[in-house]
This record gives structure tokens, sequence and C-alpha cells, in this order.
């Protein structure tokens, strides 16, 4: 994968500031905001993001550097009135099409992470400490901006794997009959959505720039967890599919192009994408499904495989997507995440495991894992013993009898992954004008808190002037 990084080094503090003042300029709520009961409370805000020169963009992208901590300074998020975050941005990211990627590491958070996607004069951004609550910036329908409390314990769990064959129990040998033109660098994804899901963001372009997030935060997890690879987007676009009341059926429809799903057959031919992701607006309660990849069967058993469904809330807020595409690259879930027969999750490898640490105060689990007795929250890791957060790995030795490392088994299989279709689409277009965000923000009105509980019930809304 082809990336363009541009020097923030002329970056000093920059504040975003989301408090409250005086003005009632925005005061009504978007519908999907209301709807989705992981959001705990809501503030309006107004971002402006000016353009960096493209003398500023075109100096630094064959550098490819990653910003000095010292020289970064920082950036000041100020979501609530009780929360505020200083980001410090290490890399800048020119996506497909016009979309842009900021990185960041939030100060004082061990798991704490930031995330920032321009896609023309749409502004979506996503920042954690790692500690279960994830704010959102957000435009709605009306282009009034707003910052989203999301708590993940809110969230359901994803629907077990769809498995279609026994996994062997070790890596089969990669023979001169396996050499392949795509590298394993680029794994290239289409994203389909449904109207349904479609009209809870109201705007095409909304639900198209958190696409763009997913894919941004999803390279940001591989790149913090030593994995390769990088997902790249080469098409997105909304299908007509009504979601059935199964997501199972939805992934089977899918895989089988079903009706108006065989669109998403030609679709992924044509723009050579190796995995296909249904966005949906589900009736059921699960964050998703996808097939988890077997390498001792056929290769072209394996690429139609190559399928996820995500229920669009849980996409980016508990890294759904990300989640769904690791069944499809052969990663499971921990071993203590039991299947419903009882068995452990065998995934590609042996160690093709997630991983939680359920004690401590730093209490995590990373992207494959449930929650299950844990009681701890997602971070955005795959699981590797290699990588460290405050002394603590976050996987087991992969030649451990409980081993944990699917940071080794998105690398195994990338390359395999990576030619389920051969690329017909180029790099992401570098020399533009993304050099690096300057956030600015004129405070709104107050804020508006959701009292809600687990299961789904009855919300109270309080409103706070």
């Amino acid at each position: 994968m082809i990336r363009n990084r541009f020097s923030l080094l002329a970056f000093s503090l920059v504040l975003i500031s989301l408090s409250n003042t005086g003005t009632h300029a925005q005061t009504r709520i978007a519908d999907h905001f209301l709807r989705d009961r992981s959001v705990r409370r809501i503030q309006p805000s107004r971002i402006s993001l000016p353009v960096f020169s493209s003398a500023a963009a075109d100096a630094f992208p064959a550098k490819q550097k990653p910003v000095p901590e010292a020289a970064a300074g920082g950036t000041k998020l100020d979501f609530f009135s009780d929360v505020s975050m200083v980001v410090d941005w290490t890399d800048v990211v020119a996506q497909s099409g016009d979309a842009v990627a900021w990185y960041g590491r939030v100060q004082g958070a061990p798991y704490g992470q930031a995330t920032f996607v321009r896609t023309g004069d749409q502004l979506i951004g996503s920042a954690t400490r790692g500690d279960g609550k994830v704010y959102q910036v957000r435009t709605a329908e009306d282009g009034t901006q707003w910052n989203l409390e999301i708590d993940q314990s809110l969230l359901p769990d994803e629907t077990d794997p769809i498995e279609a064959a026994p996994v062997p129990a070790t890596p089969p040998a990669v023979t001169a009959s396996d050499a392949v033109a795509d590298d394993g660098s680029t794994i290239d994804v289409l994203v389909l959505y449904t109207p349904a899901a479609r009209q809870v963001y109201g705007k095409t372009e909304l639900i198209e720039a958190q696409v763009q997030l997913a894919i941004a935060v999803t390279n940001q997890g591989y790149a913090a967890s030593g994995v390769i690879q990088r997902v790249r987007l080469v098409n997105t676009q909304e299908i007509n599919y009504v979601e059935s009341s199964r997501i199972s059926d939805d992934l089977t429809n899918l895989r089988n192009g079903n009706g108006v799903l065989a669109q998403a057959q030609t679709l992924r031919d044509t723009y050579g994408a190796d995995l296909v992701s249904l966005w949906v607006d589900t009736p059921e309660n699960t964050c998703g499904i996808g097939y988890i990849l077997n390498p001792s069967l056929p290769a072209a058993t394996m690429a139609s495989l190559g399928f996820s469904v995500a229920e669009r809330k849980c996409a980016v807020d508990n890294y759904t997507f990300a989640h769904e595409m690791g069944h499809n690259m052969g990663a499971h879930h921990a071993k203590d995440d039991l299947n419903p027969d009882g068995t452990v999750p065998s995934g590609a490898y042996p160690y093709s495991n997630g991983y939680k640490q359920k004690t401590g105060p730093n209490r995590f689990r990373t992207i494959m894992a449930y929650d299950g007795d844990c009681g701890c929250p997602r971070i955005n890791y795959w699981s590797n013993p290699n990588v460290t957060v405050s002394g603590l790995p976050t996987g087991i030795d992969p030649n451990a009898l409980d081993s944990a490392a699917n940071y080794l088994t998105l690398n195994k299989t990338a390359q395999l992954v990576a030619n389920f279709r051969a690329s017909v689409v180029g790099p992401p277009p570098g020399g533009t004008d993304n050099t690096g965000p300057l956030l600015t923000t004129s405070p709104t009105s107050g804020q508006t808190v959701f009292n809600r509980c687990r299961p789904r019930r009855q919300w109270n809304l309080v409103r706070d002037r």
C-alpha cells in the first residue's frame, strides 16, 4: 500500500473547544442520534477545517515521517465540560478519493487513540482513552455538527463466525505455485450499505464519511499492533437490499448473490475487492457476522468466503468492521470465548485468538475478543505478545498452549487474502492539500444526556441547558 504522510512539524497547540455558550442556534438533535442506545450524551458544535497549502504538503510526501512527539505540540479536544483530551498527532495519510486521515495518541491514556477524517468539506472524528467510552464528532443531515459520547458496554457482541471446514493444526507451507501478483501489503475492500443504514445517517456522503473513518480506524489498529497490511477502500455504494430478521441470512444472501445482492458479486469483480463488507441496520441484537478463513480450503473456496456484515452503529465504535474482516483473514475470538457447542474458538492457526487482560487497573480486550466475564473495554489492538502498553503485553507467545497472536495470523494470511481478487485500482492520490488539520470550533449550546441501561429499555432523556 502506498501511503502519503505529511509532516505536522508546524503544529503548535491547537484548541478544539466544544463547551457551552449562551447561543441556542442548534437545538434539534438528528433522529439517528436519538435511536442509538449506545449514545449516552450529545453536545452540538461547529467545526471548521482550514486547508493547509499545497506547497507545505508537497514538501513532505516522499519522506513518510511520523511526527516527533516533542514537535507535535498537541491538540486539545474538549468534547464535554468534563471530558478533555490532548492528542499528539503521529501521521497524516491520504486515503481513497479525497479522504485524508489524521492519526494520534491521547496523552495520559495508555490505550488512547484519536482518528479524524476529512472527505471534501465533511469532517468526522473519533477519540477514546481506551476506557470503553468513544467520543465522535459527526455531521447531521442539516449540516450541524455534534459531539457524541458512546458507551461500548451498551453494544452487543458480534455473532459467531461461520466456519466452512475443519482448520489445520499447523500453517500450510507456501510453495512456488502460490506465487501471486499482490504482495499482501494492501487488502482491497468494497463496502456496501443498505437504504435503511443510509437513511439513519440522512445523506449518502454522511454514511460514506463513516466508512472512511472505519478504514482509518482499522489501519490505525493495524499500525499499533505490528500488522503489516493496510486496508484500502476501492468503492462504497448503496445497494437496494432489505435486511432480514437474522444477520446470518444477510451474510448468506451476500455470499450467494441472492436477489439484488447479485450486484455485490459484479461490483466485487469490477473493483477487484478482496473483501466485501455489507453495512446494515439490523433488527437483531448483534454487531455483525462474517466467514472465517480456513487456509486448508482451495483458493477459490477461500475467496468465496471473503464476505462480512456489520451493524452500522458498531462498525466504528465497537471495531466491528475490523473484527469481521479479521475473521475473513483467519483471526478468531479469545480462547475462553467458547463456541456454542462448548469448543475453543479455532482460527487459521493455533495462535489465532484474541486476548483479554482481566485483572489490574488497566483491563482490556483486543479487537477479536468478546466481553464475556471480562467486563473490560475493547481496544483497537490485535493480540500481539510483543506489543506492550503500560507494561502489559497485548497477547501471548504463539508457541504457548494458551497462545494469542492474531497479529501474526493477519501477517501470514495477508498475501493470500490480497489475492482473492487482483487489484484493479491505483494507490490513493498524492500531492494534495493534506498536510494536517487546523481544527477550530465555535462553541454552542448545552448538552443532551441519555440515561440508558442494558438490555434495551425505554430511554429517559435529560436536556441540560
